[in-house]
């Protein structure tokens, strides 16, 4: 199955991620670029630089970004 996209462009729709903790946006951009390295690392998927692919590689990706960004006090719709 394919992930519904939010613009038409065949990547997978973005995640909402919103503090819960009362982090700053600096604070927040800097956890949620923690968490994609981390998630490329944890999956071998980079959504920002791997043209789409399988479904279920960026649904791993997708998975361990919102893992890592909730583990960190974020809420991830």
């Amino acid at each position: 199955g394919q992930l519904p996209d939010d613009d038409g462009d065949g990547l997978p729709e973005r995640l909402f991620v919103y503090p819960a903790q009362g982090q700053g946006p600096l604070q927040q951009a800097d956890d949620e670029y923690a968490c994609h390295r981390w998630a490329v690392g944890q999956t071998g998927y980079d959504p920002s630089a791997t043209p789409p692919g399988p479904a279920g590689r960026r649904d791993d990706y997708r998975r361990a970004q919102t893992a890592c960004l909730e583990g960190r006090g974020y809420t991830v719709k």
